[in-house]
């Protein structure tokens, strides 16, 4: 996403790689997450990371650990993030992409948790990896460059879109489920029930809103300005929304359902640990509040304090 980014603005460093990936049909995971650095300031492992690249003849050699690498067993190249301490620049970011079967690469498989079990999100760690120069592309550390607007893009423009179609998938189990349902004494299926079709029309009401707001959004993300403040701060208050809304629809059709919801065997129940991640990816919660916020009064997204 990034890289296409970039060759839009005229840089055709990434056409190559991006081409071998197309040709050969290759799947790229980004290994990106630095569970030490702060996710907004650290634009998730992309504008700092405590992976460390030393200058070696030719090339670099990383070290480190990165976390949430979604897609390890099944990806071909390992994206992922490093700090060069430059003697004349200071402090450098660099991106690169190896085969993953490159010396030094370990994956950890850790990824043991409630939520987006099927992504194997394991961690990695890094000895004295290798990168070529030419395979590094560099950046500044810390700023909202075209590396981060294209990542902040990516995250608010298609990560919601998930999250929403798990809440569908539970507003029509909820809805059929109920329709087909009846309880004695009752002679009526429980889709006559006035606080079901209540939650049905609060779950419609939800999800519509949430489609609308994405839609939109991703119009401006593909248009002329897709990428200036204005629209990354509706993409990240996108985002905040359809989680947010997500969530809702989900916990409603459990309430639909009622104490079935709860059986292993029953999509609800993935459903319902699945949608509990939506609002941890970045830039989610207090986050995305304060940068709405602060774009709102026109307040500077890194200024020191950060708070007074």
């Amino acid at each position: 996403f990034v890289m296409c980014d970039l060759i839009k603005a005229g840089d055709d460093h990434p056409r190559p790689l991006l081409e071998k990936i197309a040709a050969e049909r290759l799947m790229v995971f980004g290994v990106i997450t630095d569970p030490l650095v702060d996710s907004m300031k650290g634009i998730t492992g992309l504008g700092y990371t405590t992976v460390k690249a030393t200058k070696t003849e030719g090339g670099f050699l990383i070290n480190g650990r990165k976390s949430f690498g979604t897609n390890s067993p099944g990806g071909d190249l390992f994206a992922s993030t490093a700090i060069y301490d430059d003697p004349d620049e200071g402090e450098v970011a660099m991106i690169f992409v190896l085969p993953r079967d490159t010396e030094g690469l370990t994956c950890l498989n850790d990824w043991d948790t409630m939520s987006m079990r099927a992504s194997q999100s394991h961690s990695w760690t890094l000895e004295n990896v290798f990168v070529a120069e030419d395979d590094v592309i560099r950046h500044k550390p810390w700023v909202w460059d075209q590396f981060a607007r294209g990542l902040w893009a990516w995250h608010g423009g298609s990560f919601s879109a998930i999250y929403l179609g798990i809440a569908k998938a539970a507003r029509d189990y909820a809805i059929e489920q109920t329709k087909g349902r009846t309880r004695i004494p009752f002679k009526h299926p429980g889709s006559y029930y006035p606080g079901n079709q209540f939650l049905a029309a609060e779950m419609d009401i939800a999800l519509n809103a949430a489609w609308a707001f994405q839609t939109k959004v991703a119009q401006r993300l593909d248009g002329e300005n897709g990428r200036d403040d204005d629209t990354l701060m509706e993409a990240v208050g996108m985002q905040y929304f359809c989680m947010k809304a997500a969530q809702d629809v989900v916990n409603k059709a459990v309430d639909m359902v009622g104490g079935a919801a709860l059986a292993r065997g029953r999509p609800l129940e993935r459903h319902y640990r699945d949608v509990r991640a939506g609002t941890m990816h970045p830039i989610g919660g207090f986050d995305a509040l304060e940068l709405i916020g602060k774009h709102a009064f026109g307040i500077p997204f890194d200024v020191e304090p950060r708070y007074v």
